[in-house]
């Protein structure tokens, strides 16, 4: 008895690494054939509706514009949106930060759509397509210019305009334009600057939403007066918003938050060091070495467990609130 048990021990050590080798094989023989079939019928989706490919680059002048201006291209389309008649762009991005440990490695996909120039930086920000897989470009900028419209869409999404420019904004994102974006386009965030409409996205997409999604960038170019010819009516004196740039001196841009992150760390390390250090004999390095590894690792894990939880709730309560615009 024991030595049949012995030999299927045996059998198990032995067989085990290589079954585990055979999955492994398995599912990156699996991840080359489905990449060759996405970029094949990426291939055949572009030349079916004349779009050119985008070869791969060290990045992507145009994106100069963008809150996310950096990073390498490994490909996309460019062409002529059908209904609006204005150029557009779809980038495959990636971005890597740090080294060894720390490395880590965003993927983006970006839509660029040329606009009549709007002179303005204007940000919509969607509290469900999450920040944290982005890079955190999008917290960079002043919360002081931060607006929260009223009802369902200021439930979803932030909008981030320079100080004074509610007005302009507005004969933008008029009531409908606002519902289009709530129903279609909460997975992205979105950004205009002057000439450029951005629509971000932090994975790359596949070919089926790309397909989606190019008619409802046409839609939402509709809804916000941003095709190629639109002129927009100003809300309060009704008067035409000229579409051209005459004087780039009179561009808007968003201005960048002074603290960002320091506030985060003087709350979360500075704060309890100061406390603890009042309320304790022990030496002052010590103090500080042990202080600093709780404080980080405890306010870590607390953001990280807030986020989840309200990512989870935010998406749950989308679902309940859509149902009436459809």
């Amino acid at each position: 008895m024991n030595q049949i048990i012995l030999a299927i021990i045996s059998m198990i050590i032995f067989f085990t690494p290589i079954f585990i080798l055979g999955v492994f094989i398995y599912l990156i023989y699996k991840k080359v054939i489905k990449g060759k079939e996405d970029k094949e019928a990426f291939l055949l989706f572009a030349s079916s509706h004349g779009y050119q490919n985008i070869e791969s680059a060290s990045s992507a002048p145009s994106l100069s514009l963008s809150s996310f201006p950096d990073g390498q291209i490994l490909g996309g389309i460019r062409g002529v949106l059908a209904e609006s008649q204005n150029n557009f762009s779809l980038y495959y991005q990636t971005e890597t930060r740090g080294t060894g440990k720390e490395k880590r490695v965003y993927k983006r996909s970006i839509i660029e759509v040329d606009i009549p120039d709007t002179q303005l930086q204007i940000l919509i920000n969607s509290k469900i397509n999450n920040d944290a897989s982005s890079g955190g470009n999008l917290t960079r900028y002043s919360y002081d210019q931060r607006f929260t419209l009223e009802g369902d869409f200021g439930e979803f999404f932030d909008i981030f305009m320079p100080i004074q420019t509610q007005s302009e904004v507005l004969t933008i994102l008029a009531p409908n334009s606002m519902i289009y974006i709530l129903k279609e386009l909460a997975d992205y965030d979105i950004e205009i600057n002057g000439p450029k409409l951005f629509l971000f996205r932090y994975e790359h997409i596949n070919v089926g939403v790309v397909e989606g999604l190019i008619p409802k960038i046409d839609s939402l170019l509709k809804e916000t007066w941003l095709r190629k010819n639109d002129t927009r009516r100003e809300n309060i004196s009704d008067a035409l918003v000229a579409r051209t740039a005459t004087d780039p001196a009179t561009h808007r841009s968003l201005a960048k938050n002074k603290f960002g992150k320091v506030s985060v760390f003087v709350l979360i390390v500075i704060v309890p060091i100061y406390y603890f250090m009042s309320n304790t004999t022990a030496s002052k390095l010590e103090q500080i070495k042990g202080i600093l590894i709780v404080s980080v690792m405890a306010g870590f894990s607390l953001l990280v467990i807030y986020a989840l939880i309200y990512q989870y709730m935010l998406k749950r309560r989308y679902k309940q609130v859509i149902k009436k615009y459809k």
